[in-house]
């Protein structure tokens, strides 16, 4: 399973019954090896307090890394539809609000793609204020955008290569990876003033921004 997600499988690919592979892992009460020991599903297993290899902590693991919970199949069946004990639902739902909480406001679920990182970490609210040209995950170049449902995501302005290759990671906007910060919240985190100027919250620590400081 990590072999697969590590070479790129992609997490949306969908069977003839529209089942990703959320509805399948789930459909198995249990995985029995793993080729080498994940720490993360250690992680998983204690927040879901279930079994590290249980399909509930693997179903997990392939939410963290991008595979939508939310998917219906041909049948209109979510991978939570699956679920049927209600405590374990529960738990796992409000796992998957940390896991799927956009990374610049931290209140809309993510739905956008970035491509070719295949990396989800931004709601399309956001994506359509801020261009983002750099996956702040991975650091890869953002040649495109879809949504969660593999439409096309158009900003205004097509994303282009990244030319701040000379500044170092500390001086980068956390944001779009592209321009240097310039910006300071009174929590002490930074942005640019582009990316700066449309945030409420602060994108590091949740806290709402009562001043924004410009650095020149």
């Amino acid at each position: 399973m990590q072999m697969l997600v590590l070479k790129g499988a992609d997490l949306d690919a969908i069977n003839k019954d529209g089942d990703n592979c959320l509805h399948i892992a789930l459909r198995e009460k249990m995985f029995h090896s793993e080729s080498e020991h994940l720490e993360i599903l250690d992680e998983i297993s204690c927040q879901l307090k279930e079994d590290r290899l249980s399909s509930i902590v693997v179903a997990g693991y392939l939410a963290k890394q991008g595979a939508n919970f939310y998917h219906k199949n041909k049948n209109n069946t979510t991978p939570l539809d699956i679920i049927k004990n209600s405590d374990l639902k529960r738990r796992l739902e409000l796992y998957l609000v940390k896991v799927y909480e956009c990374y610049v406001c931290g209140d809309n679920r993510i739905s956008i793609k970035f491509h070719p990182c295949r990396h989800r970490i931004i709601c399309e609210e956001c994506c359509s204020k801020i261009e983002i040209k750099k996956c702040n995950r991975c650091k890869q170049t953002v040649i495109h955008k879809t949504r969660f449902d593999g439409s096309e995501f158009k900003t205004v302005n097509p994303p282009q290569v990244f030319k701040n290759k000379q500044l170092s990671d500390e001086m980068i906007c956390t944001i779009c990876m592209e321009h240097r910060w310039d910006m300071v919240f009174d929590c002490g985190h930074t942005t640019c003033k582009k990316c700066g100027e449309v945030l409420d919250k602060c994108h590091m620590c949740r806290k709402h921004i009562k001043k924004k400081i410009m650095i020149h």
